[in-house]
């Protein structure tokens, strides 16, 4: 398709969302969505396609009725990578906006209930960077068989390559999922009480504090995202760290910088709250769409506090059996030695 940001959008301009979405690409992702409901082989180059045609047109999509729900269809089914492409793209100055338009709104906690899949792909070495399946090399160029058309096939071919090199950029330069949620808690530092009080903001808050307080399923979830983290003493983690150099297998001991970026994305949060004065923490309390945020606030809250009671990744004191266990060894060694 290929469509343009210019060639995409309209002269109006809509309730201050920016320009109009023209029909033909609303028409193309509308399309693309009935495809897709029918859960056809080539699922996963459709998606990838889609979301190549998403470049320069984020905002509009989420915000648009129809095209939104085509988002929230597909999100599910998108590889972490697609995920965190997209969700990086999303400008600062647009999340507010976003996150209280009642289209966009519903997006972007589908979005967000996708991260703590991101993160686990993340934390196991499997979030597919590089991997040609998830488009970031892929091609769709095709030939012909006819001698006689070859001259306009290769030109058609050079057109394709570098359609599909300029749309392949989305791939390029995309960081962890962790340092994405990272710079969107603190793009939304000051706005925290103002998006907790939205009728469709506080969903999204309460997502998000509940990604970032471990939930793997959704808030009040038992499982926690922080069990995927393999857990080992700042020692070991040294030594990890040093043999990891060179390394090229996809499946890596993880350290704990994940986990310390969520917990401070969410003290990010916590700070905000308690910094209310009486008045504002009262009318936030009894806020009919904040109150929810705040008691997902403090089952996160509870959920980390667990963790740190029982790993705590970069203490000397942490594994303190597995050094027992490298003592009982080493006196064994000695003692075959004598």
């Amino acid at each position: 398709m290929g469509v343009s940001g210019e060639e995409a959008s309209g002269a109006g301009v809509v309730g201050g969302k920016g320009p109009r979405l023209n029909a033909d690409v609303v028409g193309y992702f509308r399309q693309i969505g009935e495809v897709l409901k029918t859960r056809p082989e080539n699922t996963d180059i459709l998606i990838d396609n889609l979301h190549r045609e998403t470049r320069n047109l984020e905002y509009r999509l989420c915000v648009n009725k129809h095209s939104s729900v085509v988002l929230e269809f597909v999100f599910p089914l998108s590889t972490p990578l697609q995920l965190r492409s997209f969700l990086h793209r999303l400008k600062p100055e647009w999340l507010f906006d976003l996150i209280t338009d009642r289209h966009a709104s519903h997006t972007l906690q589908i979005l967000i209930r996708q991260i703590p899949r991101c993160l686990i792909a993340e934390l196991r070495g499997q979030d597919g960077d590089g991997d040609e399946k998830h488009g970031t090399t892929k091609k769709r160029g095709s030939g012909s068989d006819s001698d006689s058309d070859s001259d306009s096939d290769s030109d058609s071919d050079s057109d394709d390559d570098d359609s599909d090199d300029e749309s392949a950029q989305i791939y390029v330069n995309v960081p962890p999922m962790s340092h994405i949620v990272r710079r969107i808690c603190t793009d939304l530092d000051d706005l925290f009480c103002e998006t907790a009080s939205n009728a469709w903001g506080s969903h999204i808050m309460r997502d998000l504090v509940a990604v970032l307080g471990g939930a793997v399923d959704g808030f009040g979830d038992k499982k926690s995202l922080y069990d995927n983290v393999k857990h080992h003493s700042r020692k070991q983690h040294q030594q990890q760290q040093q043999r990891r150099d060179g390394d090229d297998k996809r499946n890596k001991v993880i350290d704990c910088a994940h986990v310390l970026c969520l917990q401070s994305s969410l003290l990010q949060i916590v700070n905000e709250f308690v910094a209310l004065d009486h008045d504002g923490l009262s009318s936030l309390c009894f806020n009919s769409s904040a109150s929810p945020v705040i008691q997902e606030l403090f089952a996160s809250l509870v959920r980390v506090a667990e963790y740190n009671a029982k790993h705590n990744p970069l203490s000397d004191d942490s594994n303190d059996d597995d050094d027992d266990d490298d003592d009982d060894k080493n006196k064994k060694k000695k003692q075959k030695k004598k």
